[in-house]
């Protein structure tokens, strides 16, 4: 197996504005329970902000519900929950 093979279900996903981890883990994975994984992956703790335009690493295999992520992919929705309390 080649090391393409190896790292064909890893990509990077580019956050938009407003957008927080859980929002990443519906928009990707399908459920915020993917929360976690996102921020394992990442490095993160869960609850850091995290800024536009802030490249994640998404696994494909810990794909929670993917009639969600096919949704979203589909109707180009990409979920921001994060309060401007500026």
């Amino acid at each position: 197996m080649s090391d393409n093979n190896l790292n064909s279900n890893i990509y990077t996903v580019t956050v938009e504005p407003g957008q927080t981890t859980e929002d990443i883990a519906l928009q990707e994975y399908g459920h915020v329970d993917a929360t976690y994984s996102v921020c394992k992956d990442n490095g993160l703790d869960i609850g850091t902000e995290i800024n536009p335009g802030t490249d994640l690493l998404i696994n494909r295999e810990n794909v929670i519900n993917e009639d969600v992520v096919n949704f979203y992919k589909k109707e180009k929705i990409k979920p921001a929950t994060q309060l401007n309390l500026d």
